[in-house]
């Protein structure tokens, strides 16, 4: 702020005082203070804040969203379903760009998952695309082992 407030010839700044208390500005300080301190030739103008009311207040008219379910099948079957269409996009780059990018097919996928439906259906896309990644890219081919060490480094990247 007071950078701003010198680039743009600022004179004076006006700033309300919170209402918390001294203990909370003694342990994590105040912004109020330290703006005073650093103003330097800025006149900082404090207005002293209201107090809060020991009473209970109504609450207001404003409502949070709906939570959604809990468990939504469709989006783990869209999960897997975007994990599907990243193994098509890998088949088609692997002949020219090789193994070591086609992981990242597999990671912009599982983000997408991640994204879009959140943390249970991006560790399902996640075990999926590792699990893709393994047996249709690793060699040996179409088998769930791993022979060379290189490819172990490779597939624990994806995961």
């Amino acid at each position: 702020m007071i950078n701003f407030a010198h680039a743009n010839n600022v004179t004076q700044i006006i700033i309300g005082k919170s209402t918390r208390s001294w203990w909370f500005e003694l342990t994590r300080g105040s912004v109020v203070h330290d703006l005073v301190r650093r103003a330097g030739n800025i006149s900082v103008n404090v207005i002293a804040g209201d107090e809060l009311s020991t009473s209970p207040t109504a609450k207001t008219g404003v409502q949070t969203a709906a939570r959604p379910e809990p468990f939504d099948i469709r989006s783990y079957l869209m999960a897997l379903a975007i994990v599907a269409v990243g193994l098509v996009a890998a088949e088609l780059i692997h002949p020219w760009f090789g193994i070591e990018n086609v992981d990242l097919v597999f990671l912009t996928a599982v983000v997408s998952v991640a994204v879009r439906f959140g943390l249970l259906p991006s560790l399902l896309a996640s075990v999926a695309a590792s699990l893709c990644f393994n047996f249709f890219f690793l060699p040996p081919v179409y088998t769930f082992t791993i022979t060379d060490p290189t490819n172990v480094a490779a597939f624990s990247s994806l995961c």
